[in-house]
């Protein structure tokens, strides 16, 4: 419920107030889904580096750059793409109350 909402917030961010913890949580969703790409993301074997750039590239980007994706490298995409922008925005929000202090 809420307060599984509200640890998920805390451990993520520190309720917005700190910004490395979101760029860790960013840095370890990125990676791990690199990983995913690369063991079962795509239709063709590629090596990790490019299953990398691919998944940082998904996190900020809403262009498909037509690669052929199993049905596991759709979701994985969708959760890249929902995850990203979340994270960066905490990190903002963070930076944001640093520099207003």
């Amino acid at each position: 419920g809420i307060s599984s909402c509200l640890t998920i917030y805390w451990l993520v961010s520190g309720y917005g107030l700190r910004a490395w913890r979101s760029l860790t949580a960013l840095a370890l969703v990125v990676a791990g889904l690199a990983a995913a790409f690369y063991l079962v993301g795509f239709t063709s074997p590629t090596s990790y580096w490019k299953s990398l750039l691919f998944a940082f590239r998904s996190t900020v980007s809403l262009t498909d750059a037509q690669i052929n994706l199993t049905a596991w490298g759709g979701l994985f995409q969708v959760v890249l793409r929902l995850t990203g922008p979340v994270l960066l925005a905490l990190t903002l929000l963070a930076l944001r109350g640093r520099v207003k202090r």
